[in-house]
């Protein structure tokens, strides 16, 4: 169990179960009546921290829906979280392939972070930019991979940016 996620988030859930089955029981709600997302079922199982059976649900999932972005781009999360970088790139890559969103760029970016690959994590920000340019959090990200990189100027313009989207919002 996650320290993230105490023990009651998984008392939530089972609880959560028990009532649709109560409902389910006294009529309020049928097998017609109860949707069953599987999708849903990895998140909550994400949020106890049971990344393992989180995986193999989206690997359900993904084989039953093979273009579902959003369930390789949850894996991948997943992935991260067990440490497993590589098949979390992989997830994150499949997911772009399908639907190149800002959110999935900015995962595999973060990722690359983690195991060293500054450039590509720099390429994928860059990418996330592309798609969303007030992404605060891909310019942020960016500008730390510039510095860890002692590029001082290309940081200093994503943190100038950052400063000029803060003034936007406001």
């Amino acid at each position: 169990m996650s320290a993230r996620f105490p023990k009651t988030a998984r008392a939530a859930m089972i609880a959560a179960v028990a009532l649709v089955s109560i409902a389910a029981g006294s009529g309020c709600l049928g097998p017609d009546k109860v949707v069953i997302d599987p999708s849903h079922d990895a998140r909550m199982l994400m949020m106890t921290g049971d990344y393992e059976a989180a995986i193999a649900t989206l690997d359900d999932v993904i084989r039953e829906n093979p273009g579902d972005a959003e369930a390789y781009a949850e894996r991948g999360q997943a992935h991260v979280e067990q440490g497993d970088l590589d098949g979390a790139i992989a997830d994150f890559g499949a997911s772009i392939r399908l639907e190149p969103g800002a959110t999935t760029y900015l995962s595999r970016a973060l990722a690359y972070q983690q195991k060293g690959e500054l450039d590509r994590a720099i390429t994928d920000c860059t990418a996330a930019l592309d798609r969303n340019p007030d992404y605060a959090s891909a310019l942020r990200t960016r500008a730390d991979l510039y510095s860890q990189q002692a590029k001082p100027d290309q940081a200093a313009a994503d943190m100038a940016a950052l400063e000029g989207l803060d003034k936007k919002v406001r």
